[in-house]
C-alpha cells in the first residue's frame, strides 16, 4: 500500500507539488490538474510525479450529474467526465473518479429514482460512452460508492462491472460510503473483507476514513477523522495488503493540516501494529 492525502498548501509548478508531497513523506497524491488544463500541463504533472516516485491515485470530476433529468447539464456532465478521464490517461493516474449522479437536482443526493433497472442501465450506458470516448490504455474509470446512488454494494458493484463490459473499468473503494445500516456499521469488517474477496483485483484506489453513530432516536452516522469511528481498520487493512502493493490509501475531507496529521498517524501506527508496511 502507499499513503497519500490533500494538500492544503499552495504550489506554483509540478516540482513544488511534488516537494510538498516528499515533504510529508507520502508515496501517493491525488491529480492537482483541473479539467480546464492543457494536454502539457497534465504531462508535465504526470512526469514529475512519475520521477519523484509518486502514484497519482485519482484525477476526480465532481460536481457533475450524469443522471441530471435536465439534458443539457446531462450532457455537460458528461463531457466533462470524458474531459477528465483523458487528463487521467495522460497523467497515468490510477484512475478517474466521479459519482454515478443522481435524479435530484443536487448531483449527490438522495433519491428514490437513484436506484433500480431504469438507473442501472443509463448508468452503464454513461459509463460505456465516457470510456469510449477516451479508450484508456494507462487509466480506469471508476464510480465512487454511495449509500442512495450505484454502486452501493459489492454485488451492484459486480453487476456494473459485467454489464458495462469494458476492461477500463474499475473500482473505486470508499468503505465509509458504504456503511448504510446497523448490520454495517456493527460488522463492517465482514463486509469490508467480502468486497475485496469479491472485486479485490479491479480495485484501484482506497479512501480512507471513519463513521459514527449518533445516539439520537434515529438512524443518524457522521464522518469522523480514521480512528475516532466504528470501521473495522484492522480488517480493512489486512484485506488490502493481499492486493496490489501500489495501491493508494488516501485520507479525505478533513479541513486542516492537523487534522490530516492525526489521522495519517491513525492508519501509519495501525498499519504496523498489523505488521504490515507502506511503501
Amino acid at each position: 500500500m502507499r499513503f497519500g492525502s490533500p494538500l492544503l498548501e499552495k504550489y506554483d509548478s509540478p516540482q513544488q507539488w511534488t516537494e510538498l508531497i516528499q515533504k510529508r513523506g507520502h508515496t501517493a497524491a491525488n491529480s492537482p490538474v483541473k479539467a480546464d488544463a492543457s494536454d502539457s500541463e497534465a504531462i508535465a504533472y504526470g512526469n514529475a510525479a512519475k520521477s519523484a516516485g509518486i502514484v497519482i491515485a485519482e484525477q476526480g470530476c465532481w460536481h457533475v450529474n450524469c443522471l441530471s433529468e435536465n439534458t443539457a447539464e446531462k450532457e455537460a456532465a458528461i463531457q466533462k467526465c470524458i474531459r477528465q478521464l483523458e487528463i487521467a490517461e495522460l497523467l497515468e493516474a490510477r484512475c478517474c473518479v466521479s459519482l454515478a449522479g443522481s435524479k435530484a437536482e443536487n448531483w449527490d443526493a438522495p433519491h428514490k429514482d437513484n436506484m433500480g433497472k431504469a438507473a442501472f442501465a443509463e448508468v452503464v450506458e454513461n459509463c460505456r460512452r465516457i470510456i469510449d470516448a477516451v479508450k484508456p490504455q494507462k487509466t480506469f474509470y471508476t464510480l465512487e460508492p454511495m449509500p442512495w446512488t450505484m454502486p452501493y454494494d459489492a454485488e451492484n458493484e459486480l453487476n456494473l462491472i459485467k454489464s458495462i463490459d469494458r476492461a477500463a473499468y474499475a473500482v473505486h473503494f470508499d468503505p465509509v460510503n458504504m456503511v448504510y445500516s446497523p448490520d454495517r456499521y456493527f460488522k463492517s469488517g465482514e463486509y469490508i473483507t467480502n468486497f475485496v474477496d469479491t472485486l479485490g483485483s479491479y480495485i484501484r484506489v482506497c479512501h480512507v476514513k471513519d463513521v459514527i453513530l449518533s445516539n439520537e432516536y434515529v438512524w443518524r452516522l457522521h464522518e469522523c477523522l480514521p480512528g475516532e469511528g466504528a470501521l473495522d481498520y484492522d480488517a480493512l487493512f489486512t484485506a488490502l495488503d493481499k492486493l496490489d502493493p501500489d495501491l493508494p490509501v488516501t485520507t479525505e475531507h478533513l479541513k486542516t493540516t492537523a487534522e490530516y496529521d492525526k489521522a495519517e498517524a491513525f492508519i501509519r501506527n495501525k498499519i504496523k501494529s498489523l505488521g504490515l508496511t507502506l511503501l
